[in-house]
């Protein structure tokens, strides 16, 4: 997990090893509004949803399921 000083915004999973920031949000709707601690850190990542997929833009919503699916050995 990693905080922005100045904001107290926080990260979920972000390190050396991993590329690409994850933030999880369990939401349904209304996931621009959750993204708020990606956007101050890199303005890319990943957020994990409830449900919605969008791959649209930098900053990606995708289902909690479907990534723990694709993480399992």
């Amino acid at each position: 997990m990693q905080r922005n000083p100045r904001t107290g915004a926080e990260i979920d999973f972000v390190g050396p090893l991993l590329h690409t920031p994850i933030e999880s949000k369990y939401v349904s709707q209304k996931w621009r509004k959750e993204r708020k601690a990606l956007d101050e850190h890199s303005g890319r990542g990943i957020l994990a949803t409830r449900d919605i997929l969008d791959v649209g833009e930098e900053i990606w919503a995708v289902p909690a399921g479907l990534l723990a699916w694709m993480v399992e050995p």
